[in-house]
């Protein structure tokens, strides 16, 4: 997934206009990426879908971050 992101921004193709613009301003070398969280592995045998759930995190750590309220990537 982390390298299809990074090659997206180098293609100046990702779907996130506000990063791509930071990516095509900064540079490359003044962005990390971290894993800040991990969801646990389901419990369940099936198809597991993890939006709701990655969705929740995110609010978490938006919050935990300061940062403002979503917005639509």
């Amino acid at each position: 997934m982390l390298n299809r992101i990074r090659a997206q921004l180098r293609m100046r193709s990702h779907r996130n206009q506000t990063l791509q613009a930071d990516w095509d301003a900064d540079g490359a070398d003044a962005f990390e990426f971290v894993v800040l969280d991990l969801l646990p592995a389901p419990t369940e045998v099936g198809a597991y879908d993890p939006t709701d759930d990655l969705e929740v995190l995110l609010e978490l750590w938006r919050e935990k971050l300061g940062l403002p309220e979503r917005t639509t990537y």
